[in-house]
């Protein structure tokens, strides 16, 4: 191994993070047009309200981040496709610690939406592992996208290093943000505005 790559891939471990370039489910193919991204940091361990908290942070494309609502088999089957070579169990944007046995999607255009439990419930989409949610250990309020057989389980909430963002359009019921540029010629505009105030002042 040349000495350039020793320490790329000394670099990425150390930073304890591997970021996938948030991926496009393109209506071309079926898909909504969002983006989603992969975000596992193995050094520093996240709750389900952690991620949830840091997902809202992130933007992609003028877009803002929330924690991933899968609402369809064909999304379940993009995600497990694109994220095939993951092997970290990630948090997504589901939870019934409002009211036990009530999952829904808390977050992004779907927030309120209740998630089904078990077939012909008239609930939408699920995932679930055969006998999940079972809520095992109590309190297991949150839900987890188990990478390593593509299904769900409910979680007490407690550290995991990875979560899946997904960022949406405004257009598409999501949250926009303005670009870096947009920010940057914003910024200069109340600046000129503040001076011209202070000046015929």
């Amino acid at each position: 191994m040349k000495i350039q790559n020793v320490i790329t891939v000394t670099a990425l471990l150390m930073a304890g993070i591997v970021n996938a370039t948030p991926i496009q489910w393109s209506s071309a193919i079926g898909g909504n047009d969002h983006y989603y991204e992969f975000v596992d940091d193995m050094f520093n361990l996240k709750t389900w309200a952690g991620a949830f908290n840091e997902a809202a942070l992130r933007s992609y494309n003028g877009m803002n981040g929330y924690l991933a609502t899968i609402t369809s088999q064909s999304e379940q089957d993009f995600l497990n496709d694109v994220f095939s070579n993951v092997s970290s169990d990630g948090w997504i944007g589901g939870s019934d610690a409002d009211e036990e046995g009530v999952w829904k999607w808390m977050a992004g255009p779907e927030a309120g939406m209740r998630i089904s439990i078990e077939a012909g419930d008239g609930f939408g989409f699920s995932a679930w592992k055969s006998g999940e949610p079972n809520n095992n250990m109590g309190n297991e309020d949150y839900l987890v996208f188990g990478w390593t057989d593509d299904l769900w389980n409910d979680d007490n909430g407690s550290n995991k290093k990875a979560y899946l963002v997904e960022y949406s359009a405004p257009e598409q019921g999501g949250s926009g943000i303005p670009e870096p540029a947009t920010l940057f010629l914003l910024s200069a505009g109340l600046i000129s505005l503040e001076y011209q105030r202070r000046k015929v002042a």
